[in-house]
């Protein structure tokens, strides 16, 4: 036990869940003073810090998020995606998924399995470099291969987008049920770096010992990397109450005229969500939802949206 704490302690550092955790009182460190001056010159340079908070750029490395939960008792297939957001308007609550979470099915797919999505989640389209993939649960009778299969699928999604020269910023939680709790790893980083990462950090073990085996040798890599900026983006910036690490996208409304200002002063723009009413295939003119062809893994594949409803306006510094 106290080897797990130490572990936790060291390779989580800031994360506010440690002390939940652990039943103890969170303790506040003395933070020291030169990275407290770099912190605060980043602070002061960056806007995204303001509106973009969750904003990574290549080399910045990636950030690993552990939580534990209550067990699982999920029935159905042995993968399915089990987390959303929930988007309320004119009073409505909706459960909503990001539209490009159809690439890692499709990634999936090729790899002779699927990702299960319930129809009751309504995909929204974001223009901007950003992609949040839910919680993706792994059960049945050989979790672990399942979940080896989901990191392949990842590893090729993340190889083709780097091909493709694609700036862009993912996060993904992967879970699964172990000694009476669920178990979940998030990860967030520019896709670059979750290439590199990925390329190396081998399949998943779901038992805890082996995990925790597992975390030390990510930590052994992740500490020789060169450093970049420390401590960015913020642990309370971009993880929820649950341990996943999540983008966030702030609205437009929440900020004043002078925030807004100086956010458009620095580069940042100001964009859209939207719920698209159909997005066709170009290649083989059917639902580009349920059709084989991908934008990220093939060559020349293009989709056309037919009908769409505005959902609402966000800040960015990356258009898609």
């Amino acid at each position: 036990m106290r080897d797990w704490k130490s572990l936790i302690a060291n390779y989580l550092q800031g994360n506010p869940l440690i002390a939940k955790y652990f039943q103890a009182e969170e303790e506040e460190e003395p933070m020291d003073s030169e990275e407290s001056t770099e912190s605060a010159a980043d602070e002061a340079a960056d806007a995204q810090n303001l509106v973009v908070p969750y904003s990574m750029q290549p080399g910045d490395g990636i950030r690993l998020q552990v939580a534990y939960q209550a067990e699982q008792a999920l029935v159905g297939p042995d993968r399915q995606l089990i987390g959303y957001s929930v988007f309320t308007r004119n009073g409505q609550h909706q459960s909503v998924v990001e539209y490009d979470v159809v690439e890692l099915r499709k990634a999936l797919q090729r790899l002779g399995t699927d990702l299960f999505i319930p129809a009751s989640l309504v995909p929204l389209c974001s223009e901007d470099g950003y992609l949040n993939i839910p919680t993706i649960f792994h059960g049945g009778p050989d979790a672990e291969a399942t979940l080896a299969t989901t990191v392949q699928a990842l590893r090729n999604l993340m190889v083709a987008l780097c091909y493709q020269q694609r700036d862009k910023v993912c996060a993904f939680t992967l879970s699964w049920n172990e000694a009476g709790r669920q178990a979940s790893i998030s990860v967030l980083g520019h896709v670059t770096d979750l290439r590199a990462w990925l390329g190396q950090a081998g399949n998943l073990p779901i038992v805890r010992a082996e995990f925790v085996r597992w975390l030390e040798r990510q930590k052994r890599h992740l500490d020789g990397l060169p450093r970049t900026r420390a401590n960015y983006p913020l642990v309370e910036k971009v993880v929820k109450p649950d341990g996943v690490l999540y983008l966030k996208r702030q609205p437009v409304h929440q900020f004043s005229p002078a925030e807004a200002a100086a956010g458009q002063a620095r580069g940042l723009a100001m964009d859209a969500t939207w719920q698209p009413k159909k997005v066709q295939c170009n290649t083989c003119g059917s639902d580009y939802w349920q059709c084989p062809h991908s934008t990220v893994l093939d060559a020349g594949v293009g989709t056309t949206v037919i009908g769409a409803e505005l959902v609402g306006q966000f800040w960015n510094d990356r258009p898609a």
